[in-house]
């Protein structure tokens, strides 16, 4: 019993120093452009550190005994998002207070109201993309990401099954003609 209860001891110990010493660097930093994707990989990070309480759930209340633990758990969250952001716009982040209170804002910010005209936005990038010098697959690759950002806030609107299955195939004939005009 000893024995079990030391090793549990020691993998508690790791659990937290290892929060507490690890920093995430996801491959992209937020920038005005890439939300949805920077979300999903910060959010699997986090989830992935066991915190992802931090972005969904209130704080418990100053009176509870583990709010300090909390506390210091939490600053590690947001000092894990606010450097995933690019250094032009961590600024405007800087005085939330919770993990929670910068993810909800970052969220508001970046997801809501604003979709219409990053859509467009990504639909222009994509037309006039052009594969250049790069390999084919390269070139394809570029579009496909495009494509799913853009599928991503922007997803098919219709209910029925024939009415879904007419909505792609136009869209993948009006793909395959934005990569013939890029080649």
């Amino acid at each position: 019993q000893v024995m079990l209860h030391l090793q549990h001891m020691n993998q508690h110990q790791l659990a937290n120093s290892s929060d507490a010493n690890q920093s995430i660097h996801i491959s992209e930093k937020l920038n005005h452009t890439n939300y949805v994707v920077w979300a999903k990989r910060m959010h699997l990070a986090i989830s992935g550190r066991g915190r992802e309480e931090h972005l969904s759930t209130a704080p418990p209340p100053v009176t509870n005994p583990k709010q300090p633990k909390w506390a210091q758990k939490d600053a590690i969250v947001i000092s894990w998002i606010l450097d995933n952001i690019e250094s032009e716009l961590v600024n405007q982040f800087l005085d939330y207070p919770t993990a929670r209170d910068l993810w909800q804002g970052i969220e508001a910010l970046y997801s809501s109201g604003r979709d219409g005209l990053q859509t467009f936005d990504l639909s222009v990038k994509a037309s006039t993309l052009r594969q250049k010098s790069d390999p084919i697959e390269t070139f394809y690759g570029k579009l496909v990401t495009g494509w799913k950002e853009i599928d991503r806030r922007s997803p098919n609107p219709m209910k029925h099954a024939e009415d879904i299955t007419l909505y792609n195939e136009i869209k993948q004939r009006e793909r395959l003609y934005q990569f013939l005009a890029g080649v």
